[in-house]
């Protein structure tokens, strides 16, 4: 693929769709930031179709459309659980097979409606410095807000007790650092509704995926009143979040190459989604809209599950 645009770069004129047919896939934490400068100069890549871990549509990068909703598309990262696993079974050539039981028993779904949710909201990052950085701001306003669990560079923890917090808190706070936030896809994988801040950054999949129903958008300038914002959602909507995260949480992974993590169906994965994008914006010509009739829900047995649960006075 990539080949072919360098090809369709070299030919000039001679490319029939100015680049409009390729895709770029850009995996570092700027995301398409680090090609906005040669984009914008470059019409070929200016037509082109970024598929990129991090939409971010604003300016304090110094860059101004980094992330062109309609035309790129946000990906989920592909997360290497055997980094955190090391009892996973690995073949021969060392590539993992299966995660370990041990594992399993503690990771994400279907585990995820049983836990007891007993956390308003859990974050754990730095106090990065960086442009855009809503870190040090979060930590400033909400390290000891009563109700959450907001864990700064004082207070790291580690792999297996970062899934725990997750599985036992009701939201996760999704705030950027120098880059795109895995923070997101951790929290839909737990079962943890995310609350995105700012709001100008494109969340994965987001012409498939009905994120409005799923979670929790916060201006920065709302980061004071973050838990009022919170603790005023009521309990029957907090179930309907956790509910679609039941049924949206095997978009987020590379099933149908990786296999399954559950009892998903593999076909109904991350790369169909990005092909379901594709599709309907060849059908009608623009940007769609989220998959309203429901196929955007994977095949799992979570999705029919009841029982979400928040322990909270509501």
């Amino acid at each position: 693929m990539q080949l072919s645009a360098a090809r369709c770069l070299w030919a000039g004129d001679t490319c029939r769709h100015k680049g409009g047919r390729h895709l770029w896939m850009l995996a570092g934490d700027p995301g398409a930031c680090h090609l906005v400068g040669g984009r914008n100069q470059t019409p070929w890549l200016a037509n082109s179709i970024f598929l990129t871990h991090w939409g971010y549509m604003g300016n304090e990068f110094g860059h101004a459309g980094c992330f062109r909703r309609g035309q790129d598309i946000v990906v989920p990262p592909v997360i290497d659980w055997t980094k955190y696993d090391h009892a996973a079974r690995h073949d021969a050539s060392g590539a993992e097979v299966a995660l370990s039981e041990e594992w399993r028993s503690q990771w994400v779904w279907p585990n995820a409606t049983a836990a007891p949710r007993t956390t308003i909201l859990f974050f754990s990052g730095s106090a990065g410095q960086n442009p855009g950085c809503e870190h040090p701001a979060v930590l400033r306003y909400h390290e000891n807000t009563t109700g959450f669990n907001i864990r700064g560079d004082r207070r790291k923890v580690g792999s297996k007790e970062y899934m725990a917090f997750m599985r036992s808190s009701v939201f996760c706070l999704v705030a950027p650092g120098a880059g795109w936030a895995v923070r997101s896809y951790h929290a839909v994988l737990h079962g943890c509704i995310p609350v995105f801040i700012p709001d100008n950054i494109a969340p994965a999949l987001d012409e498939v995926i009905p994120w409005n129903q799923l979670s929790v958008t916060v201006a920065k300038e709302d980061i004071p009143k973050l838990d009022q914002i919170l603790n005023d959602i009521s309990k029957e909507r907090i179930r309907e979040m956790q509910e679609g995260l039941a049924c949206a949480w095997p978009r987020m992974h590379m099933g149908s190459f990786y296999g399954a993590y559950a009892d998903e169906d593999v076909r109904h994965d991350m790369f169909d989604s990005v092909m379901q994008v594709l599709r309907n914006r060849m059908s009608s010509g623009e940007q769609g809209s989220p998959l309203v009739d429901g196929s955007w829900r994977g095949v799992t047995s979570t999705c029919k599950a009841r029982g979400f649960h928040s322990d909270r006075k509501k």
